[in-house]
């Protein structure tokens, strides 16, 4: 079962084979949402994921001030 209110926020994550390694890592424990930012637009890599992101609630945060006001307003 997916726990929704466990999330994991990776600021600056800078290679995708990490970031997408993480992902897939996150949805073996069932992870509810995975949060992200950096400078580059990275994307995930379906092959390491592993399709992991297809099942898993992911978001790429550019704007940190709206973000966190967002989970302080949640």
């Amino acid at each position: 079962t997916r726990q929704w209110d466990l999330r994991i926020f990776m600021d600056y994550v800078y290679s995708e084979h990490n970031l997408s390694a993480i992902v897939r890592s996150a949805d073996a424990v069932n992870v509810g949402k995975v949060y992200y930012r950096h400078q580059k637009n990275i994307k995930i890599n379906k092959h390491i994921a592993m399709k992991a992101d297809q099942w898993m609630d992911l978001e790429n945060v550019i704007n940190i001030d709206k973000f966190y006001q967002d989970l302080k307003n949640d």
